[in-house]
């Protein structure tokens, strides 16, 4: 087409045509690169929720083996607080019969 102003009214459609064609040729593109960045976005989301659900997974496994170890660790504190509820009362049995015993020496010396 040349470079003067249309002269004929089909000449005028044709340069019509012509414009709408580019626009939607251009609106195609624009949608098609912004298409293919919602792809891109797409794959990154995913590639990071896959992340965060293996992370997740691993902080799974591990709570549960420390629940487990922490069981297993209740038995020996339970032990722990039997042995001190245990030298607690000889703590009071000692005091009982030191004052015995001091009772039993004053009676003896008199």
């Amino acid at each position: 087409m040349s470079t003067t102003e249309p002269t004929t009214r089909s000449e005028q459609v044709d340069k019509v045509v012509e414009a709408a064609g580019k626009l939607i040729t251009h609106e195609v593109a624009v949608s098609c690169q912004e298409y293919q960045l919602l792809a891109k976005l797409n794959d990154a989301s995913s590639a990071k929720y896959n992340t965060v659900a293996q992370h997740t997974r691993e902080l799974l496994i591990q709570s549960q083996e420390l629940s487990h170890q922490q069981s297993q660790l209740q038995a020996n504190f339970d032990q722990i607080d039997e042995i001190l509820n245990v030298a607690l009362k000889l703590e009071e049995t000692v005091v009982v019969l030191e004052k015995y015993m001091d009772e039993v020496e004053d009676h003896l010396a008199k």
